[in-house]
């Protein structure tokens, strides 16, 4: 058998795959489940989308394309983020494969061994293997604190060298809270904080 190297070995088994099994398992014996593990919807891709794809492949849509995206979906994705209030560059977009491909990319070459990454609660439960990959150790951080400075103190013994924000869901601190643990982390860090730097959480909702 091929040893694996000692990170990859360090890894636990996906929580996501392994609630989605047992209500497959469950479901095929007859029971009614409800799941709440993988996020994917429960109704098939919408025939706009398929055929949109036919057309793509009709067309000879499917080279290798810019690793940020093509032009043209980067606008389309940045005008999305505008029309819903949130100003957005095409520079500042990119695509990528989901969510978590993204997260993982930017902890990698983010992170380091001894690194300290503040994970706001709750979160989704692949993020704390994303951030032990890389070496360094994840810092929970509850959501809509009393006190941002406080939690933090209490949560994240110090950190290495910088801090990452990540936030896993849709509860999360506003932005007076996450001004305060963005700067406190970045006085850790001896990096200059700003008070009227610009923090962004809102995301624009789907529609129909």
């Amino acid at each position: 058998m091929t040893k694996l190297s000692r990170r990859a070995g360090s890894l636990s088994e996906s929580v996501t795959l392994a609630l989605n099994a047992k209500a497959k398992a469950i479901a095929a014996q007859g029971e009614r489940v409800l799941r709440f593990g993988v996020g994917e919807p429960d109704f098939d891709t919408p025939e706009h989308i398929k055929e949109a794809a036919r057309r793509a492949i009709d067309h000879g849509v499917g080279k290798y394309t810019p690793v940020p995206g093509t032009p043209a979906l980067r606008e389309a994705v940045a005008e999305t983020f505008r029309s819903s209030g949130v100003p957005t560059e095409v520079a500042s977009t990119i695509i990528s494969c989901g969510a978590k491909h993204s997260l993982y990319n930017a902890i990698a070459v983010i992170a380091d061994d001894g690194d300290e990454v503040v994970l706001p609660a709750p979160y989704w439960v692949s993020y704390p293997s994303m951030i032990q990959a890389s070496g360094a150790a994840a810092s929970a951080l509850g959501a809509a604190p009393a006190s941002a400075d406080g939690l933090l103190e209490n949560n994240a013994s110090g950190l290495a060298k910088g801090h990452l924000l990540i936030r896993g869901t849709e509860v999360v601190p506003g932005p007076s809270p996450l001004r305060s643990v963005s700067c406190m982390a970045s006085r850790a860090a001896a990096s200059p904080c700003s008070a009227t730097s610009r923090l962004t959480w809102s995301m624009p909702r789907s529609r129909a």
